[in-house]
């Protein structure tokens, strides 16, 4: 990226992180999930904005092809499983409904705050029956878990030992709180 175009992709950057807008990220069916929008959508992922993915054009393609193209979308997401696809035909209004409702839930969920104690309650919960697994027998204790920030969610992770906070234990405490929550 260069001049006019590398200015407007940060100033847009910028305005997302002050703003943060429910994020509706259309997708050509016919064409199917490119690099290009994985690359987009990996940056509205880092932001941790709500988003809805629709994917556009679906009357043109068959049942199996229809299958295939929600599937594939949803494999090459696999980093935002989370994250709704919703099938839509934007010319005649198929599915229209169905994203309103879908970026008011995704809004409302982004805003949503959890209780301090139900939220220790549950990762204390999946710890006895899931545990993480760390390297070595080198196990990282939750002292305690709280939500600092709503739109985006900001958990702080209060454990015995930093240092081995590793991605994996990382990752699954991301997944048990959304799993819950």
């Amino acid at each position: 990226m260069r001049g006019i175009e590398k200015i407007a992709y940060t100033k847009t950057k910028d305005m997302l992180k002050y703003t943060r807008p429910t994020v509706l990220f259309m997708i050509d069916a016919t064409e199917g999930i490119t690099h290009r929008d994985m690359t987009l959508i990996k940056e509205v992922y880092n932001l941790a904005l709500p988003t809805v993915v629709c994917l556009n054009k679906m009357d043109a393609l068959d049942k199996k092809q229809k299958d295939h193209v929600m599937k594939h979308t949803q494999a090459k997401m696999d980093f935002a499983t989370y994250i709704p696809i919703i099938p839509l035909v934007a010319t005649s209004g198929d599915g229209i409904p169905n994203i309103m409702k879908m970026v008011k839930a995704v809004t409302a969920e982004a805003k949503r705050r959890i209780d301090t104690g139900e939220l220790n309650r549950s990762i204390a919960k999946d710890m006895i029956t899931r545990p993480p697994r760390f390297p070595k027998n080198k196990i990282c204790k939750i002292l305690y878990v709280t939500q600092v920030d709503i739109n985006a969610p900001t958990f702080v992770v209060f454990v015995n030992y930093v240092a081995r906070a590793n991605f994996a234990f990382k990752r699954w405490i991301d997944n048990t709180i959304r799993n819950y929550y």
